[in-house]
């Protein structure tokens, strides 16, 4: 098994941030931000209510970088 099992998600190989899921629940996680945005897009149409829906996206944006800051691998080690 990967010594990153308990990890939803990689640091990436290069620069500062996390690499695509690297366990079933990341890829989940991932899943359900993406459909709510969908449903952000169907609830309050851009071209409607640009402010609610944006605020909306940016609300599902900070709750996504959350759950990668907590469940995602450790930032900032060099990995070779």
């Amino acid at each position: 098994m990967a010594t990153n099992d308990r990890y939803w998600f990689s640091a990436t190989p290069f620069g500062y941030g996390w690499w695509r899921p690297s366990h079933w629940l990341g890829w989940c996680s991932l899943l359900i931000a993406i459909a709510l945005v969908f449903l952000a897009g169907n609830s309050f149409p851009p071209a409607e209510a640009p402010l609610y829906f944006w605020g909306a996206v940016v609300a599902i944006a900070a709750g996504f970088l959350l759950i990668c800051k907590i469940k995602g691998e450790p930032l900032g080690r060099g990995r070779a």
